[in-house]
């Protein structure tokens, strides 16, 4: 991703378009990790006899959480000020 995302050579007003399109793009995929999320459980209570698939699925459960929880309070914020800070350039520019 770094790679394909490296600001190093790019304007802002490129980067910040790149990384909109990139936004919008993946938004998908917290979908997808929701949907993962749920039937990860589901499974786990299924297989809730079976002592060791058990337990794998609750932790992985639990990594699906924390990759939920990071996604909503570390990317969406910066997310929502990426495309608040395009707004705002994007006004400024109407301004002048």
């Amino acid at each position: 991703m770094y790679l394909a995302y490296n600001p190093a050579n790019m304007s802002q007003a490129f980067y910040v378009e790149t990384m909109q399109h990139a936004i919008h793009v993946m938004l998908p995929l917290a979908v997808v990790l929701n949907l993962g999320l749920f039937f990860t459980i589901v499974s786990a209570v299924l297989a809730r006899r079976d002592r060791l698939s058990f337990y794998l699925l609750i932790a992985a459960s639990i990594c699906i959480i924390a990759a939920v929880l990071v996604t909503i309070f570390g990317n969406w914020p910066i997310n929502n000020q990426i495309i608040t800070g395009l707004l705002i350039r994007c006004r400024r520019i109407g301004q002048n």
